[in-house]
């Protein structure tokens, strides 16, 4: 069998076991680019002379390719990137075992092709041959891929319901020993307050969002629970989505004054959003926060 065969076989088989991994980003041959096809011939060249290497060599040949062309290690693989980047640039012991099977699969499709030792391989073999006979095949992964699309935008869309039922904006309760919350040093931002309340969501810790005076809890207003995608990103940070409705204290009580809100998460304060004016909130009124709690 043609080497430009094989590596075409191999190259359809990687792709339909990328699909069953939910990633559907392998094109049919006939469409892949000059560099992959160029890839997949080079990995059946060196199984084809060397039989009996273990799987980790044909990937330890697979990177010494990629570096040669100018690939380097990154999280997503970018072929447009400058240099391109490949997520599976490290030892063959370091990758996923989902990525170590592709070697495994590519080795075992080669191993079979050639098992009869009618292996030509020659330079000005025309591929439209290789197209035309896997076509059919590519049609039907290209349908499998469509149908991993659409289950997969099912699940997303599933598990975005499941994730906002689980959202919550609630009262606590109110603190008999109102609290010194106020401006502090060091406090989280970015990505690393993401982190921080992602995992105190995912760990059933307790996120709450406290009023504060500028040096103290405002005593007699319950703290405000939160919990999952009640957020939203924003330039000035992550801010609250939902309205907060603040009510003042009974008739012939005093009033109290709002100069930021504390951010704590399982009891310690991580962040504090101080207002750029005041509110003012006399007994018997209210006052609804819309668009400006953030950390």
């Amino acid at each position: 069998m043609k080497v430009i065969l094989i590596a075409a076989l191999c190259h359809a088989a990687n792709a339909a076991y990328c699909a069953s991994l939910g990633d559907d980003s392998q094109v049919a041959w006939d469409a892949a680019p000059e560099w992959q096809k160029e890839s997949a011939i080079k990995g059946v060249q060196f199984c084809l002379a060397n039989p009996d290497a273990p799987p980790s060599a044909n990937h330890d040949s697979w990177m010494a390719e990629k570096v040669k062309a100018g690939w380097v290690y990154g999280e997503v693989k970018d072929p447009a990137a400058t240099p391109p980047t490949h997520p599976c640039i490290v030892p063959f012991d370091q990758l996923p075992r989902e990525q170590q099977f592709k070697d495994v699969l590519f080795k075992t499709i080669v191993a079979g092709c050639a098992a009869d030792g009618d292996v030509i391989d020659t330079s000005n073999w025309d591929p439209a041959f290789v197209d035309g006979l896997t076509a059919e095949r590519d049609q039907a992964l290209q349908r499998a891929l469509a149908a991993e699309t659409e289950r997969d935008a099912a699940t997303a869309k599933a598990e975005k319901a499941a994730s906002a039922a689980k959202a919550a904006v609630t009262r606590g309760e109110k603190s008999t020993n109102p609290r010194k919350l106020g401006p502090v040093d060091n406090a989280l931002t970015g990505d690393a307050l993401s982190d921080a309340i992602a995992a105190a969501d995912a760990n059933g810790k307790k996120v709450e969002m406290v009023l504060s005076d500028g040096k103290r809890e405002i005593a007699g207003i319950a703290p405000i629970a939160v919990t999952g995608d009640v957020w939203r990103e924003h330039t000035l940070g992550k801010m609250l989505k939902d309205p907060v409705v603040v009510h003042g204290p009974a008739m012939g009580e005093t009033g109290f004054t709002i100069d930021g809100y504390a951010l704590l998460i399982d009891g310690k304060q991580v962040a504090y959003c101080k207002r750029s004016d005041v509110i003012n909130i006399a007994p018997g009124g209210q006052a609804s926060i819309a668009d400006d709690i953030y950390f």
